[in-house]
């Protein structure tokens, strides 16, 4: 088993306030740590200031000994490290995963186990970071899959040891999956949380797949398609009353893709969409090539 402190220990950067990969850092423990609902992008300068100062206060040695003392927060703050790359060599989401086993795997390291300790919350939030780890390694470039390969085989975690070394993206997507349910049937509901059943939503419809019934009929992951529909419901709704607010001349048609100025006086001219969006929400394109460019249509309003 390799040691206790991941490859690639976070490094300290003594009197300094500007970290390599701080934005990312920041995008990822607010995908990952806030319900979606409380995600803003207002006031970012002021944001990325308040999380300088918090490497600053928690450097890497406070933060490794607070693990060592069975912390669950140090856990969660040093995964997310990992995974955005600040203060550490280098982005390692397997590293993040090894860390992380300390919440659901009882037999990761006993001494270090916080998974008969961890609060709801903090669960949740363990599961929303694996789900964002499996999903960075899902949505890796040939190169860093390479490099993320590597890393599985120093860590030699029980789960990758069973499923086998460099594995293809859609194994990750799985393991993505099931923690990203596991957060939403925890009651936290987060930005990659998401991200993660969106994604699959879009790859099964591309492959043909129906599922209008999923969140019914679902027995696997069924929190996270139930999560997935409720959000679909918010953007439905978002919509109509976008269309309500909207001043324009219902004698103009245009198309409804992005820098397409298609014009029609006759609204049968253009082709109606034939996906599966709502047919009160249904946008018009004024060919195939228009309409294939912009789907899907509604796109999840989240961050990463």
């Amino acid at each position: 088993m390799p040691s206790a402190v991941p490859r690639g220990q976070p490094q300290t950067y003594p009197n300094r306030r500007v970290y390599p990969n701080l934005e990312e850092h920041l995008s990822i423990k607010t995908s990952c740590f806030a319900h979606y609902h409380d995600v803003h992008h207002d006031d970012l300068p002021a944001k990325l200031k308040e999380c300088s100062e918090y490497l600053a206060k928690w450097p890497a040695d406070k933060v490794l000994n607070m693990w060592r003392a069975g912390e669950p927060e140090a856990v969660l703050e040093t995964a997310v490290r990992y995974m955005s790359g600040c203060t550490t060599f280098k982005v390692n989401p397997e590293g993040a995963l090894f860390m992380l086993d300390a919440f659901y795997d009882p037999e990761y390291n006993k001494r270090d186990y916080v998974g008969d300790v961890a609060s709801q919350s903090a669960m949740a939030r363990a599961h929303s970071c694996a789900a964002h780890a499996h999903y960075q390694k899902f949505k890796a470039s040939d190169e860093e899959r390479i490099s993320y390969t590597a890393d599985e085989r120093h860590y030699r975690r029980r789960q990758t040891l069973e499923v086998g070394y460099g594995q293809p993206a859609h194994t990750s997507l799985g393991f993505a999956l099931h923690h990203a349910s596991e957060s939403a049937r925890l009651g936290h509901v987060s930005a990659i949380v998401l991200r993660v059943g969106f994604t699959a939503r879009e790859i099964g419809e591309s492959l043909g797949v129906d599922l209008t019934e999923m969140t019914k009929r679902a027995k696997k992951h069924r929190p996270l398609w139930r999560a997935v529909e409720d959000r679909l419901d918010e953007l439905h709704a978002e919509a109509r009353q976008a269309l309500q607010s909207a001043e324009r001349d219902p004698s103009e048609y245009i198309c409804s893709a992005e820098g397409c100025s298609t014009w029609s006086a006759s609204r049968a001219s253009l082709r109606l969409c034939s996906g599966k969006c709502p047919q009160d929400l249904k946008p018009r394109y004024c060919s195939k090539q228009c309409q294939v460019k912009v789907r899907p249509h509604l796109v999840v309003s989240v961050a990463l």
